[in-house]
Parts: C-alpha cells; sequence; structure tokens
C-alpha cells in the first residue's frame, strides 16, 4: 500500500487530468478502502485541491493567473521534470479512460419544498406533517444531474432570482461535482419553488409549482 502523500499526489495527478473522479474508482485504483479515499479527498478540498461532492470529488477550481504565477516561481528545471513525470503517468494510467460526452442544460431550477403526510389533508385541514424537506428541483435541474452521474461532463444554464433561493441553487451545484453553471439572474422574480405533498398511505404526491424566475428567459 502506498503511503499517504503518495496516494495525494496520485490523486490529485488524476484529477488534474480528468476533471472528476468517484470514490469507488480512487478505492480500486489505489488499493485501499472507500473510507480511507474519502479521509484523503477531505484533506485535498482542506488544501484548496479538489471539492468533493456525493461519492466523489472533482478538481478546484484554479485561474490562469495563479497557474501562471505559481509557474514564475518555480525553478524551470523542476518544473520540466515535473511535467515529464506528468506525462509519463498519464501515458501508464490512463490509456484506457474513454472520453466524456459534453452535454449543455437550459432548463429550470427550483427548490422543492416536500411535506410527508399520512394522507392528504382535506379541504380546510389541517394535518401534522411526518417531515418537511427542503431541496433541489426543477426538470433541467434533474437532467442536468442526471447527464452527470451518466459521466457527461454538463455545463447547466439556469434562471433564478436575487433571493436566497438563488444561493440554495448555486450551493448545490457546486456541491453536486457539475463541472460549470450559469446562473442568470433576475431583481423582479423570486427563484422557483414547488409545495409537494406527499401521501404515505399510497405514494401519490400533489404540486403546486411556482415557476418564478424560470419563467423569463428569452431568447435574447
Amino acid at each position: 500500500m502506498i503511503n499517504k502523500a503518495a496516494r495525494h499526489e496520485k490523486m490529485y495527478r488524476f484529477l488534474r487530468k480528468n476533471g472528476r473522479a468517484t470514490v469507488n474508482f480512487l478505492a480500486s485504483y489505489l488499493n485501499v478502502t472507500r473510507e480511507t479515499v474519502r479521509s484523503d479527498l477531505t484533506s485535498l478540498e482542506q488544501e484548496g485541491l479538489s471539492i468533493r461532492f456525493h461519492g466523489g470529488a472533482r478538481l478546484s477550481p484554479i485561474t490562469a493567473k495563479e497557474n501562471v504565477s505559481a509557474s514564475a516561481r518555480r525553478n524551470i528545471s523542476a518544473l520540466l521534470r515535473t511535467l515529464n513525470r506528468e506525462q509519463e503517468w498519464i501515458m501508464s494510467d490512463t490509456q484506457n479512460h474513454t472520453g466524456r460526452g459534453k452535454v449543455c442544460i437550459l432548463g429550470s431550477f427550483n427548490v422543492d419544498i416536500v411535506a410527508r403526510v399520512e394522507r392528504f389533508p382535506k379541504s380546510g385541514e389541517t394535518l401534522i406533517a411526518r417531515e418537511n424537506t427542503l431541496g433541489p428541483g426543477g426538470k433541467g435541474c434533474n437532467q442536468a444531474m442526471a447527464a452527470f452521474n451518466d459521466d457527461a461532463k454538463v455545463h447547466f444554464v439556469a434562471k433564478v432570482g436575487t433571493d436566497q433561493f438563488s444561493q440554495f441553487a448555486r450551493n448545490h451545484v457546486k456541491s453536486s461535482g457539475i463541472e460549470s453553471y450559469t446562473p442568470y439572474q433576475t431583481a423582479e422574480h423570486p427563484t422557483g419553488s414547488a409545495v409537494i405533498y406527499v401521501s404515505e398511505q399510497d405514494g401519490e404526491n400533489m404540486i403546486s409549482s411556482a415557476p418564478g424566475a424560470n419563467q423569463t428567459i428569452t431568447p435574447e
């Protein structure tokens, strides 16, 4: 088993080349447990080198200016040796890596408020819900996550308001692992939302959706 520093270096090189990796893949590739991989990825995230998402991690964005500044501070011969070693690693360790398809999705983002109830309330009736949850939704957002989980490289475009739910949208996309995101905004309409009742009696649901900013996207 390779030591911790070597694992971190190998993980980081893989992320630099491929952009993302799953916990299961890294555990098999490095011949360590998933718990070890999760701990290593947390360490890389704390160093600002990666961003964790459910089931794996992706490379942390680094600006071109930061890359240039870092290279300028390094000895050129040491830099060339590093690049040569990385090229050797890429040839030996990723020769079987298949390319990822690219998908751009323009669609809706909603904040879903889900109430799980024993049964649907009658007219004028108040029921105590078993559980209320707040989560991401919207057909466009769901499609983006589905494409990402099918190993596509995803760019998600949506429109939100300037309310607190807009930050919720950003946080969700950032933590999901999706590579890039264009959030258009409007101050005139709130972020889309939906209230969903789910009956535990038969699994049926009732939904009231307020599209909000989603419906303000124009051709321009």
